[in-house]
């Protein structure tokens, strides 16, 4: 809903300040302004189009109408007046763009990330009980070097709706996804800044610690939301990680939390476990639901 707004009133600020480019009579350097203008909010909004993964709907078109609706009364009085600079108003102009585009940039931030507002599943995860043997060398945390022909399962990642995520084969008892949750105070909660939660990697896991030690461990990174969003998520992931190792406590975050949701490879007799469960977010964290 932040994002819509925010791109509303960018792509009314481009209509505006073309619209003030053309018809307000004023010198050729405020037209030169007008443009400039112009062409940095509609950069703007074009980036929160993409970047937010904003869709066109009723909604936006409404928000867009009814603004707009506003916007364009206190335009034509404006076009019907001789232009007087103001320094007081473009002050509060200057105020409420640089606002609007600190709201943007956290929105922009904040892409990808799964919102905790309510129950919903993010992954599906299906072990599909097909096998295949790799060939791995690994040292024991106190022990001596080993190569041994294993067992790895397929499992098959997919959004919700049936989008594939990525196909990989685990070796191990279990499968486990990792991700980080920042839950954020009541205020923020209450101004639409939701509870996120991203999907970190996936890796392998054993029923015992007799077998965790025993036995290897790898991780795989899945792509879940733009790699080109990462160096601007660079600052956002520095601000957890400072509440997550308690070197800092900001009034913003409630808690900055790693948690993980462990499914099964192989049933207690070691036959491959065939099955499939959603990875589900809730207010309380992840979760798992299994499916028919």
């Amino acid at each position: 809903m932040i994002a819509v707004v925010c791109f509303v009133l960018f792509a009314l600020l481009t209509v505006r300040s073309l619209l003030l480019m053309i018809f307000e009579r004023k010198p050729w350097p405020g037209r030169i302004l007008d443009f400039l203008l112009m062409m940095f909010f509609g950069c703007c909004a074009s980036a929160l189009w993409v970047c937010a993964n904003i869709n066109f709907n009723m909604q936006l078109l409404i928000a867009f109408v009814a603004l707009s609706i506003l916007i364009d009364t206190a335009l034509v009085m404006r076009i019907r007046k001789p232009h007087t600079s103001r320094p007081a108003l473009m002050i509060l102009k200057f105020l409420f763009v640089a606002f609007l585009l600190g709201v943007s940039y956290a929105v922009i931030m904040m892409t990808g990330f799964l919102r905790l507002t309510e129950d919903q599943p993010i992954l599906k995860i299906r072990m599909t009980g097909n096998q295949q043997t790799e060939f791995v060398e690994w040292k024991q945390p106190e022990g001596t070097l080993r190569k041994q022909e294993l067992s790895t399962y397929e499992v098959l990642l997919e959004t919700p709706d049936n989008k594939p995520v990525a196909r990989l084969y685990v070796y191990g008892d279990q499968v486990a996804v990792k991700a980080k949750v920042i839950r954020f105070r009541p205020t923020l909660i209450l101004l639409g800044f939701p509870n996120l939660c991203r999907i970190e990697y996936v890796y392998n896991g054993y029923t015992t610690a007799e077998r965790f030690n025993m036995y290897p461990h790898r991780a795989q990174k899945i792509a879940l939301s733009n790699a080109k969003l990462e160096p601007l998520q660079d600052s956002f992931w520095s601000f957890w990680e400072k509440n997550y190792l308690q070197t800092e406590e900001s009034r913003l975050i409630k808690s900055a939390t790693l948690e993980s949701n462990y499914f099964p490879l192989i049933h207690s007799d070691g036959r491959p476990f065939q099955g499939a469960y959603y990875l589900t977010i809730t207010a309380g964290g992840l979760s798992a639901t299994p499916l028919p």
